[in-house]
């Protein structure tokens, strides 16, 4: 067991050590984000408001604010679903670099079997994706709430931190 956390803290610590790695697995929700606060909230906004004048009486009763709110959470979903395919991707190459410079060869001289080497692998590549994804919730979340009332309870932040740890683990199933 000793082993197996001291190959994950080495694959954490080779990760996180490289800043530009970072940058890269988080750079598809930066761009998604610029474009949104650019362009498409306005025409995002607009085409809920010309939606609701469809229906008589409906644009009366939500509030802009409430428009702008959803059209906010809307895209804060749009950004974790693209990071949760971006980032797993991106936190496994520690092993995509062990291959490449023949450190596997070293690693499978350990005493630790084949099996071991592999699930240490997936673990810090969850907890790195989790780690990530967390961080551009908690951004989106402080962002939100920054442009006024939101709408989410601490049960529902909880709840939406639970289904990042289900997707980051699904995600990272599929790389391996």
């Amino acid at each position: 067991m000793r082993g197996i956390l001291g190959f994950i803290k080495r694959n954490l610590l080779l990760f996180f050590k490289d800043w530009q790695s970072i940058l890269f697995s988080l750079l598809t929700s930066i761009i998604v984000l610029v474009l949104y606060l650019l362009f498409l909230k306005g025409t995002f906004v607009s085409a809920i408001q010309s939606a609701m004048e469809q229906y008589p009486g409906l644009a009366s009763m939500v509030p802009q604010k409430d428009i702008d709110m959803f059209a906010n959470l809307f895209l804060l979903s749009g950004i974790l679903g693209s990071a949760m395919i971006s980032v797993p991707f991106s936190c496994i190459t520690v092993l995509v670099k062990d291959r490449a410079n023949k450190v596997d060869y070293d690693i499978l001289a350990t005493p630790m079997k084949r099996g071991q080497i592999i699930f240490a692998y997936f673990v810090s590549a969850v907890l790195t994706s989790i780690l990530l994804n967390s961080i551009i919730l908690a951004v989106g979340l402080i962002g939100i709430r920054m442009q006024g009332n939101m709408y989410l309870n601490i049960s529902q932040v909880i709840k939406s931190l639970f289904l990042l740890l289900h997707l980051a683990l699904s995600r990272q199933a599929q790389y391996l």
